[in-house]
């Protein structure tokens, strides 16, 4: 039912016709914040992902005793139930609907920039680190086949 509405809505704006008096009011209210509810919860699971590949990038070997599935199940719950509190703050406070929606793209995007940053200052000290220890080694290849060639 969701999506016959949605398609008749945007087939309406397509031919920008804008009113949609003849929808009934509750199916275009359950249908608005449905809408809502599962774009807040994939984009909380975005970020999410982002949190994760942070931190088995950061924890290294410990990742596996911290990340356990039971807290990974506790996360998912508290997504989905952050995402019905927003649909309901947007439902209730109906006049800062476009406000709750800003707050909480706005803290997304950020813990996901954050992540996402640390994830590249982790992976370049690594790439470094790398790139050192293939140095000393060449370095004392180099030294090995000199004595070699010496004697």
């Amino acid at each position: 039912m969701l999506g016959v509405i949605s398609a008749v809505i945007l087939e309406d704006s397509a031919k920008e016709n804008y009113n949609f008096e003849f929808l009934c009011p509750s199916a275009l209210t359950v249908n608005i914040l449905s809408t809502y509810f599962l774009a807040t919860a994939s984009f909380l699971a975005i970020s999410a992902i982002a949190l994760e590949r942070f931190l088995a990038v950061a924890l290294h070997l410990r990742y596996q005793e911290l990340v356990t599935e039971r807290r990974v199940n506790i996360a998912i719950a508290i997504l989905w139930i952050t995402s019905g509190a927003s649909d309901f703050g947007m439902l209730t406070i109906s006049s800062d609907d476009r406000l709750i929606g800003v707050v909480s793209q706005s803290v997304g995007l950020f813990v996901i920039a954050v992540a996402y940053f640390r994830i590249f200052k982790v992976v370049r000290y690594h790439q470094n680190q790398i790139h050192s220890q293939h140095q000393i080694q060449n370095g004392q290849a180099v030294v090995i086949f000199r004595e070699k060639i010496r004697h």
